[in-house]
């Protein structure tokens, strides 16, 4: 199974669509810095995938669509920072997936519509 890891620390990120763990595992470190996702930011998009995202200190995301566990298991860990979701929040999107959000103290989440399961 394959397995990779993205590290954004201060610098500045934009994409149209951004995918963490398709067939195997992924992880997303994002500490300070920006991170514009102009599409869909999805996590565990694959049975069986694993796909989380982890925002430290002062860092903003903005993305079109957010989905946490498209057809795996996802995680979005949000200590800190503001994280700006256009459209849709989505935990959980298909049969058998898993998607936790887990909000800190100091983090601000804004997004249009939030779907749980």
């Amino acid at each position: 199974r394959a397995g990779g890891t993205y590290r954004l620390f201060e610098g500045s990120l934009s994409c149209d669509s951004l995918l963490v763990g398709n067939d195997g595992a992924g992880h997303f470190q994002h500490e300070n810095g920006e991170n514009e996702v102009f599409g869909s930011l999805i996590l565990a998009q694959g049975i069986g995938s694993l796909g989380e995202y982890e925002m430290f200190g002062d860092g903003t995301l903005s993305a079109g669509e957010i989905v946490v566990a498209s057809q795996g298991n996802g995680e979005f860990t949000q200590h800190a920072g503001a994280n700006t979701v256009t459209n849709g929040l989505i935990l959980g999107q298909g049969i058998g997936s898993w998607g936790t959000y887990d909000l800190g103290d100091s983090a601000e989440l804004s997004a249009g519509n939030v779907t749980v399961g």
